[in-house]
């Protein structure tokens, strides 16, 4: 029996070392939707929300043609502020500003090919959360939030350096939401944060996979 344990422990023990795992770091850039008030009404718009996030992977099997399957958990950090414009003019005023911050956490299934260069798609669910923040001149702060949950397809490429064992990896990733879900018209402010989703988004990647 304890000749059959120490068999079950070891295979437990190669499994666990057969295990591939990644860490990356990323830096995206998230073009945000705009949105024209009916009636001949401004255009709200606001600039490209960049910030930085965090991504661990894990291999879970292979798929046609060779892909490497791998599960994504994926934290997109809430980015800094950017003005809110009416018809490309900031509309803070008053000692009062007006910005738009962006986060998501995701879950995902990523398929990747290695020819010379890794090139790959992947889809992941996203919890979105789109802000506006509101400050005025004594500083008192409101973050009014919208948060979405929409799917998201990604297209990739990027390079793994062949060391040893632990292997740095650079990329760079496009992608698309597969649903808008914006809704309605605009009537208070809390729907700007609704109305100025990401539409698409660019992101650099660079991590380990060990």
């Amino acid at each position: 029996m304890k000749k059959q344990h120490l068999a079950v422990l070891a295979l437990s023990g190669l499994a666990l070392a057969a295990q591939d795992h990644s860490v990356s770091l990323l830096y995206t850039m998230s073009k945000p939707n705009d949105y024209t008030v009916s009636g001949g009404g401004p255009k709200i718009e606001t600039d490209t929300y960049k910030g930085m996030g965090l991504r661990y992977g894990q291999t879970v099997g292979k798929a046609f043609g060779g892909a490497r399957l791998d599960f994504e958990g994926t934290w997109k950090l809430r980015t800094s502020g950017q003005d809110v414009k009416f018809d490309g003019t900031n509309i803070n005023s008053g000692g009062t500003t007006y910005a738009m911050r962006q986060e998501s956490l995701g879950l995902g299934l990523a398929a990747t090919w290695t020819k010379v260069v890794d090139f790959g798609a992947v889809l992941d669910l996203r919890s979105e959360t789109t802000s506006l923040q509101i400050k005025d001149n004594s500083g008192t702060q409101m973050d009014l939030d919208q948060t979405a949950i929409r799917p998201w397809l990604g297209f990739r490429v990027g390079y793994t350096f062949a060391t040893k064992s632990v292997k740095p990896t650079v990329g760079f990733e496009y992608g698309l939401p597969l649903t808008k879900r914006e809704g309605g018209e605009l009537q208070t402010e809390i729907d700007m944060a609704r109305k100025l989703r990401p539409k698409s988004e660019m992101t650099l990647t660079a991590g380990l996979r060990f």
